[in-house]
């Protein structure tokens, strides 16, 4: 599969890159962020030969120029768009890809502008989480440079973004800069084994984004077990150090041996944990029985 913000498709030069670059890798799934199409050019005119289009132009969500998203899918594969995602005002869009063996998955394509308003971030988040509820693949350009994929921290505009990742238990798998130095581009999943030997590589055309290929792997075959591990970035350390200044450790340390001190200690950090840092859900894979790869 190929992801790629292409910073317009419309020349028919960037087209026909995009067909022979596709032709020469044998892609089966392209998915197109800034397009910027609009209502007077025709599904003709960006269509690729063996290929479904589906389309949302910016026009569709709102006025203004550029944005906008293209999702290809190889006439092999079976597929229709998942209307009551696509209902939702903002640059996506949703189609389910279907399997013989009832492995289905929704695949969806974003975009979010730098300049998108509250209420379209709110449509993109509800899209989003109603996708997250089965299995899904969600890739594109979301604009959130300040996020650290590798410890999931970030700054407070964006806290939004990684709770509805880290609360519909899916997975980013993106962690080199696609622009620049930023990590723009992403790919999430709901199974961690859908996903493999993901690569950022060139820029696409005239773009300053580079692209992004790996293997998505439709039949994985794998479970998930859920587990919980603290939150620590929602931490209370002033009331946890308030109860450790309070303590009176010569009289709980009163007679004790090294190691009882030291075991004394550790329940209290424990149950300390327990009152004042959340938890989360985590979502992780078990077995992985059977593979099919598109």
């Amino acid at each position: 599969m190929l992801v790629l913000n292409a910073r317009s498709i419309i020349k028919i030069e960037k087209r026909l890159e995009l067909e022979t670059y596709v032709k020469l890798h044998g892609y089966k799934i392209i998915a197109v962020s800034e397009s910027w199409a609009t209502p007077e050019i025709s599904d003709s005119e960006l269509g690729l030969e063996g290929f479904v289009m589906f389309r949302k132009d910016r026009s569709d969500v709102r006025d203004g120029k550029g944005g906008g998203v293209l999702l290809y899918v190889s006439n092999e594969l079976r597929c229709a768009q998942v209307d009551k995602l696509n209902s939702f005002k903002c640059e996506s869009i949703w189609v389910e890809l279907q399997d013989d063996l009832q492995a289905n998955v929704i695949v969806g394509v974003c975009y979010k502008s730098p300049s998108v308003s509250e209420h379209e971030l709110k449509n993109l988040f509800s899209a989003i989480k109603q996708a997250g509820s089965g299995r899904c693949l969600v890739v594109g350009d979301f604009n959130y440079p300040s996020i650290n994929w590798e410890n999931w921290e970030c700054n407070k505009e964006d806290e939004e973004f990684v709770d509805l990742i880290q609360d519909n238990f899916l997975f980013q798998h993106v962690r080199v800069p696609t622009r620049e130095k930023n990590i723009l581009d992403l790919v999430i999943s709901s199974e961690p084994s859908m996903v493999e030997e993901l690569k950022v590589l060139e820029h696409f055309s005239t773009s300053d984004h580079n692209m992004v290929e790996f293997n998505f792997v439709l039949r994985t075959g794998c479970c998930n077990a859920v587990t919980y591990k603290y939150d620590f970035r929602k931490g209370d350390y002033e009331a946890i150090a308030l109860a450790l200044n309070e303590t009176d450790w010569g009289l709980m340390f009163e007679g004790k041996g090294t190691l009882q001190c030291y075991e004394i200690l550790i329940d209290k950090l424990n149950n300390l944990m327990d009152q004042h840092v959340p938890k989360t859900k985590v979502k992780k894979q078990q077995r992985c029985l059977v593979k099919r790869k598109g």
